[in-house]
């Protein structure tokens, strides 16, 4: 589930800078596996000068304060909720506040029911480009895709392609780290 209003300049400068395709907040949480803050990505040097310069860039572009919040969904899965807003940092009691509220957020989410993965999809991608786009983030081929979904190729290929036009993408590789980057895809 991916729910958003960037602003345009920001989103501009989160694909041209390349932030799309190496996400620091994703990146964050190979060192802080609990809720983390902006402040904190600011102040811990476990944290790359990437994820400091993503931070900077972000309070340039009014986002001033912001929080992830990474939620259990058992094993190695996880749903991540990441909050941004203007302002100053979030106090200790609005930050515990916000860890409970993202966490009832993905668990509200999850009842919608198991045959729903997006309330709407992203970027209006169909059920089977996501099912592509999500094999291409896995590195399966057209071939291997068209297998997995019990299409042919040349229709693996086609759904592929419009995944990564409707994302903007100019490569798979790319297309596939949007993807991870906007949860329509789990990094493996």
């Amino acid at each position: 589930m991916f729910i958003a209003e960037w602003p345009r300049a920001w989103l501009r400068y989160y694909v041209k800078s390349g932030l799309a395709e190496r996400d620091p907040i994703l990146n964050a949480l190979q060192v802080c596996p609990g809720a983390f803050s902006f402040n904190d990505i600011r102040h811990d040097s476990r944290f790359s000068n990437l994820d400091r310069e993503m931070v900077r860039a972000a309070a340039e572009h009014g986002w001033a304060r912001g929080l992830a919040v990474p939620v259990s969904r058992g094993g190695t899965r996880f749903g991540l909720v990441t909050l941004i807003g203007r302002g100053e940092e979030f106090e200790q009691s609005q930050r515990s506040f916000l860890c409970l509220i993202s966490e009832c957020l993905l668990t509200r989410i999850r009842s919608l029911g198991p045959d729903v993965d997006y309330v709407a999809p992203p970027a209006g991608m169909s059920v089977r480009e996501i099912a592509a786009v999500r094999l291409v983030a896995l590195g399966f081929s057209d071939q291997e895709i068209a297998a997995n979904l019990g299409i042919s190729r040349s229709t693996a290929h086609k759904h592929v392609e419009s995944g990564r036009t409707r994302l903007n993408a100019r490569s798979r590789a790319y297309m596939a780290a949007i993807s991870i980057s906007l949860g329509i895809a789990c990094a493996t």
